[in-house]
């Protein structure tokens, strides 16, 4: 997420640039905390600091999930045939899924408060946008716990999708697409779905081991570049070598 972000989004990136210098100050700030009388009021610096970048991050990231999951929803559909996913953030501020983006300066802030002891016990920061994970979910189940292996690089991939319609909406551009060995670990009915998906966009490069497991039709329709003893070898699809 953050790198798609920070391709789009040249302030995105100086924002996180920040934020992790702060986090990186609070950070040796609190291995020296710890024995010191009134911690609060040292670390009220880059708490405040802290909590000015993280919020941002945070709303940006919630901003592009709210497209993303959409557009991630409809991929996997057509690649599982029918199987609904959806994306959700999950916060390292317990509160903060339930609350309006005003509100996350307070939540974080809240936060901060009830971990500080245990902060300068262990010398980090145990809660922001850092410690802040993606959730996927099948049809209402974790895809971490339950999902096949079919079934997660199908999330991957429909990610992948997701993220190429979001930027070619921001951008203006359709971006390549890069797939390295995106057929592994999938059945026949999801290399099938993954192949007619991969028609519909004007640059694809998909990276393979074996060529004999791209679909003969696919192979003659497409430029093939194999690499051999170090060097590379291309052969056009086949309506240009007719022509």
């Amino acid at each position: 997420m953050d790198l798609m972000l920070c391709q789009i989004d040249h302030r995105y990136l100086h924002l996180l640039q920040d934020y992790g210098r702060i986090l990186m100050q609070r950070n040796s700030l609190l291995q020296r905390l710890r024995g010191r009388p009134d911690p609060a009021t040292l670390l009220e610096f880059w708490d405040e600091r802290l909590i000015a970048a993280g919020v941002q991050i945070m709303n940006a990231r919630r901003a592009m999930l709210r497209v993303l999951n959409d557009v991630a929803r409809e991929a996997y559909m057509d690649l599982s045939n029918g199987e609904e996913l959806s994306v959700s953030y999950r916060y390292s501020l317990e509160e903060a899924a339930d609350v309006p983006d005003t509100d996350l300066v307070d939540v974080f802030q809240r936060r901060l408060q009830l971990l500080q002891t245990k902060e300068i016990y262990q010398g980090m920061t145990l809660c922001g946008p850092h410690r802040d994970d993606l959730q996927f979910q099948i049809d209402g189940n974790d895809v971490g716990s339950y999902g096949s292996r079919g079934q997660q690089r199908s999330v991957a991939l429909a990610l992948r999708l997701a993220e190429l319609r979001y930027m070619t909406n921001r951008g203006g551009e359709e971006p390549v697409l890069l797939l390295d060995e995106a057929l592994a670990e999938l059945d026949e009915e999801r290399r099938s779905l993954l192949l007619h998906l991969m028609d519909t966009h004007p640059q694809v490069l998909l990276t393979t081991a074996t060529e004999a497991s791209l679909p003969d039709e696919f192979r003659e329709r497409s430029t093939l570049l194999s690499v051999s003893v170090g060097e590379i070898h291309t052969r056009p699809p086949a309506r240009a070598r007719a022509s």
